[in-house]
């Protein structure tokens, strides 16, 4: 199995349980379900390629992997990452001492929830677009320490963006060193909703003891971009 990030991950196990039970039906059945299905597709595509926001929520559906999770429905639009000889998909990493983050960015389209379109963030927007990090951290000192979860992005297109952690992140904590890792989401807003950047460089703040950071920042590059609809989840 690729090793990919939980979002990528569920919103393959969804694809794969919808096709198991379209299995289960009968062929009559399957086939008008399937034809329509596949009208539904064709149509969606094309009304896609300009400007999702001309979608609604079950169109996307028919187009993009799908998942739930904290803020709506989210749609994977792409993935910042490279497929290695051996089929996993590659993780960015950035390292503080002995504190490790590893994650792989992905381009997601969130239809947001009616309790996150009431949230400072978002403004009161109804869809958003984000460059999304799902991180799992790594600790190996033997000693208390702050980690913010604090990162800045640049993309090829020119936008600098601020991340933010999540609500129901356990990322961004007071670390002991019983701690061993913690995992939680950074979000960075696109300005534009149809934005696809192709290009990331995202820069984290190091985590601080006793109000210094442990090492200078650390910045990641990303050049290889992948459409979520090529890659193999």
């Amino acid at each position: 199995m690729k090793k990919l990030s939980s979002i990528l991950l569920m919103a393959g196990l969804i694809f794969l349980l919808a096709a198991c039970g379209s299995d289960n039906a009968s062929s009559t059945d399957s086939k008008d379900t399937s034809s329509k299905k596949t009208e539904q597709q064709e149509q969606a595509k094309e009304e896609s390629s300009s400007d999702t926001s001309k979608l609604t929520t079950e169109q996307k559906k028919e187009i993009y992997e799908h998942t739930e999770d904290e803020f709506g429905d989210y749609f994977l639009i792409g993935a910042y990452t490279e497929e290695g000889q051996d089929g996993d998909y590659s993780f960015l990493s950035a390292s503080f001492d002995n504190f490790t983050i590893h994650t792989i960015p992905s381009l997601v389209e969130i239809d947001l929830n009616d309790e996150s379109k009431e949230m400072e963030q978002f403004s009161g927007k109804d869809t958003v677009r984000a460059i999304v990090l799902e991180i799992e951290s790594e600790n190996d000192n033997d000693y208390n320490f702050l980690y913010e979860g604090k990162a800045t992005a640049v993309t090829d297109t020119g936008a600098e963006l601020t991340g933010f952690t999540s609500p129901d992140s356990t990322l961004a904590k007071e670390y002991t060193e019983e701690d061993y890792g913690e995992y939680g989401y950074i979000y960075f807003l696109l300005d534009d909703i149809s934005a696809e950047p192709k290009e990331l460089e995202i820069t984290f703040e190091a985590p601080e003891r006793d109000g210094e950071p442990i090492s200078e920042p650390q910045t990641v590059k990303q050049a290889n971009y992948k459409p979520g609809q090529d890659m193999d989840i």
